[in-house]
């Protein structure tokens, strides 16, 4: 990456992602995840259980030690393991999905705010020059008033347009401090003061066309991790049924008494399911599937509003821009020139100070739809990206 020139908004994407703490401390889920795949796919331990017997007493006489040994095994593991092995291992895939979504998102966020901050800064530039110009002009009027060359109503009107540019100065620098420390700390920078970004260049009008709903809907990484959420849930409910089986345990045992006789045999424990049938779970697992369909339901339907808002938006402000930037040319004519005939004394000052606000206000305007057209373009690559 070149930096000479500035940080690009691609730029900081790839700082972002790689640098974001919350990105970092989200990716550490993935091995928690990974963890209850191992777990869903271990079968239970056989039981080994044994038990000696000692005769004693009055007509223990030539008894021998009774002794016996039984291997144990639950069959009830086995019936739901593929179920929830398949829910384990789709949840994994959730997970990924869902810290590949985290990562565009942030990278998109990162991108708005660098286009943000160059074109805050370029309006920001723009009310500077017009303040340094309108205080300058003020201070002259204020010495020429001193020597009796100018009126105090024309001084006050022109300390009245410095104050105006003034207030402009102040809110934008507000708002380009707060775009510029969350900058900062989307790229995981807590100690850097200040950040060079690119000149943002002027978005083209036409062009920038949006991608269909249908397109947005295949390509959303959350979209899709929210399917494998579904799927996943699908198996744990399907786990959950399959737990209503009875607790089946199986054996086999070799014992000998005190005669002494030897026994080898098997045996069978069942529970019986007359209270607890796994209602519970489930019920849950059933609640939790539905919630997941809803917000799948939820997040299609919030898709296809920002795509439609965003493209209605776009095409507003591109057919608005060029009646905007059509007006400033013959503005200016018009301020420079007012200002010789204000230098002449052949017109107020109120009327000149009526034009040059006009044109700053023209300028300003240009710039911020300007913003507001390639915020636009980005929120929707944001809206309706990451291919994964």
């Amino acid at each position: 990456m070149d930096l000479a020139d500035g940080l690009g908004p691609d730029e900081a994407a790839v700082i972002a992602v790689l640098r974001n703490p919350d990105l970092i401390a989200l990716r550490s889920s993935r091995g928690e995840a990974q963890a209850q795949v191992v777990a869903a796919g271990i079968l239970p331990n056989p039981v080994l259980s044994g038990s000696f017997d000692h005769p004693f007493g009055v007509n223990s006489a030539g008894a021998s030690n009774a002794w016996s040994v039984s291997l144990e095994m639950a069959l009830k593991p086995f019936v739901a393991r593929g179920a929830k092995r398949s829910a384990a291992k789709a949840g994994v895939t959730q997970i990924d999905l869902g810290i590949a979504w985290q990562e565009w998102v942030v990278a998109g966020q990162a991108r708005l705010l660098v286009v943000r901050l160059g074109w805050l800064r370029r309006r920001l530039k723009l009310a500077r020059e017009e303040l340094d110009f309108q205080t300058h002009a003020a201070d002259s009027m204020k010495k020429a008033s001193v020597a009796g060359d100018q009126t105090i109503d024309q001084v006050g009107v022109q300390v009245a347009a410095v104050e105006n540019v003034r207030r402009t100065v102040n809110e934008l620098e507000q708002t380009e401090l707060t775009s510029e420390s969350d900058l900062i700390a989307l790229l995981g920078e807590p100690n850097l003061e200040r950040i060079q970004v690119e000149t943002p260049q002027d978005p083209k009008l036409a062009g920038g066309s949006f991608p269909s709903v249908s397109e947005c809907l295949t390509r959303r990484i959350d979209i899709r991790a929210l399917r494998y959420g579904y799927r996943s849930q699908d198996e744990a409910t399907r786990a959950a049924v399959l737990d209503q089986f009875p607790a089946v345990n199986v054996g086999i045992s070799y014992q000998r008494d005190e005669t002494p006789l030897s026994f080898v045999g098997a045996f069978v424990s069942v529970e019986l399911p007359v209270f607890d049938r796994n209602q519970a779970q489930v019920a849950s697992a059933e609640a939790t599937r539905t919630r997941l369909m809803r917000e799948y339901d939820a997040r299609v339907i919030a898709t296809r509003v920002d795509i439609d808002r965003l493209s209605r938006f776009s095409t507003l402000i591109a057919k608005q821009l060029p009646a905007v930037r059509a007006a400033i040319p013959s503005l200016e004519a018009i301020e420079s020139k007012e200002q010789a005939a204000v230098a002449e004394g052949n017109l107020s000052q109120l009327e000149y100070q009526t034009v040059r606000a006009a044109l700053l206000e023209q300028k300003l305007q240009e710039a911020a739809l300007s913003q507001a057209l390639a915020e636009a373009r980005i929120t929707a690559t944001n809206s309706c990206g990451g291919t994964g």
